[in-house]
């Protein structure tokens, strides 16, 4: 397997870590390098995370002293990995794995075959032979959402937000160089930025949506409120920036 890195966002998350899975993981993947990120956690998130580094060569920690939410997270875990210069792939996995950690290697597996893709990210597509549990509120919301983003984007994608995602190293330094203007739409925002940093008006060239093959939806969901009540205000803000 190539050398990968994979960052994990995390904020109180010590209830929902499947520590086992990800020991066995980093125990069998000696090339995949996982990057704990502590967003600021109050609860024992930390303390967890650094008995693992302990353990393991290719576990690293990485800490914010306040809550930044899971763009800026993502953003700093990215840069920390660039800077080794050893990846040719940096990543995000949700913490909770509602997709696999196991999953990585078929991220992987797409771009050795497709030379020309930047970004490979999760798709969760309801499908004979895949275990797709989602709830059907937020699975009928999500169809909702991303048809009005596609629409109000010019885009074209089935899943937009599903929390896994691969990128080429090479081509992701200029991606993650600025902050975010959400917290938990950054992942249109990367795509915006593609288009406008390559130039193209067709990413798709670019990106692939892997179907995945489980996906289970996991209880305790930072999403607020009011943040769905504030999704038009910000889409128009991410639409004013990034047209410019």
């Amino acid at each position: 397997m190539s050398k990968t890195a994979i960052i994990i966002p995390c904020f109180n998350e010590s209830k929902r870590l499947d520590i086992e899975n990800f020991s066995s993981f980093m125990k069998r993947n000696s090339q995949v390098d996982i990057y704990f990120y502590d967003d600021g956690s109050s609860d024992s998130t930390l303390n967890i995370f650094i008995k693992l580094e302990k353990k393991f060569n290719n576990c690293f920690v990485l800490r914010n002293k306040i809550n930044l939410g899971k763009a800026g997270t993502v953003r700093l875990g990215v840069q920390a990995a660039l800077k080794k210069e050893k990846y040719n792939y940096i990543g995000y996995f949700d913490a909770d794995l509602s997709t696999p950690i196991e999953e990585v290697s078929k991220f992987i597996n797409v771009f050795q075959k497709n030379t020309s893709l930047i970004l490979v990210m999760g798709c969760r597509i309801k499908r004979s032979g895949a275990n797709i549990q989602r709830d059907n509120y937020r699975h009928y919301f999500s169809r909702v959402f991303v048809t009005l983003i596609n629409f109000y984007f010019d885009l074209n994608f089935y899943d937009t937000q599903a929390g896994a995602k691969l990128f080429k190293n090479k081509n992701i330094e200029n991606i993650f160089k600025e902050k975010f203007l959400t917290k938990w739409l950054f992942d249109i925002e990367i795509l915006l930025r593609m288009k406008n940093l390559f130039n193209t008006s067709n990413i798709n060239n670019h990106v692939y949506e892997l179907p995945l093959s489980t996906w289970i939806e996991k209880i305790g969901t930072k999403i607020k409120l009011l943040d769905i009540i504030s999704i038009p205000i910000l889409l128009r803000r991410v639409k004013n920036f990034y047209n410019k």
